[in-house]
């Protein structure tokens, strides 16, 4: 089997990341990185104050795995849904920015809403759960939604392509998965935890707020091309 030209076209990191949608896509493996790990050095003394040191080792590593047990189950879902279009990737992935921000928002919970709702361990394993369902169409439908990307840019459906792209997916991933802890940590430091979760949650929010605004001016400009191109013609 022979490669076409257009296959065998080298593209830098740059000139793919310059595409809108990769570019923002490259932000969600960030994100997803991020948000697996944030709560990593400061889970454990949020339990410990939680519970009055009542907790053992074993019980808190046990608390730990719920998010990645739950994203191992869900992820696999939500791949499934999504490769046989019955959930639209995108409209996940902006869905899954709110239930991870309400995550961080009702884990502490947050000061806002601390006088309805208390501080519990059940309330603290529910959000963990509602991290992993969350946090599973970041994972999923990036990489596929990168390649589109570049499909609507006029790159080709290539190896290469393919390469770089999952090597940016890697490399965000990995990124956030450094900014996570530290930031946790940094913000817990200096204000509490409560007050770092709550942080966090309203960058998803602005987040998921930045995904709904480009999707909708993404799939404007693909209706303007189709216009010209058809008038074109």
């Amino acid at each position: 089997m022979t490669e076409t030209k257009d296959s065998q076209v080298k593209f830098s990191v740059t000139e793919i990341l310059r595409v809108p949608g990769v570019f923002i896509m490259f932000l969600v493996s960030v994100k997803s990185g991020m948000v697996l790990s944030y709560l990593n050095p400061i889970l454990t003394t949020h339990l410990e104050e939680l519970t009055n040191n009542s907790l053992t080792s074993e019980k808190i590593g046990l608390i730990f795995t719920i998010a990645p047990a739950i994203y191992s189950i869900s992820a696999p879902t939500f791949g499934y849904l999504t490769d046989r279009a019955i959930v639209d990737g995108r409209k996940a992935m902006i869905v899954g920015h709110f239930v991870v921000s309400s995550t961080f928002f009702f884990i502490g919970p947050s000061q806002l809403v601390e006088y309805y709702i208390k501080p519990s361990l059940w309330l603290t394993g529910l959000s963990l759960a509602l991290l992993g369902i969350g946090v599973a169409p970041f994972y999923v439908s990036c990489i596929a939604q990168m390649k589109a990307a570049t499909l609507n840019a006029d790159f080709p459906d290539s190896l290469g392509v393919t390469t770089i792209l999952s090597g940016l997916f890697t490399s965000g991933f990995s990124i956030g998965d450094v900014i996570g802890p530290t930031l946790g940590d940094l913000l817990t430091e200096h204000t509490n935890f409560n007050m770092a979760t709550t942080i966090l949650s309203l960058i998803l929010i602005l987040e998921g707020t930045n995904l709904i605004m480009f999707t909708i001016w993404e799939r404007n400009s693909k209706r303007v091309k189709k216009t010209k191109d058809s008038e074109s013609t």
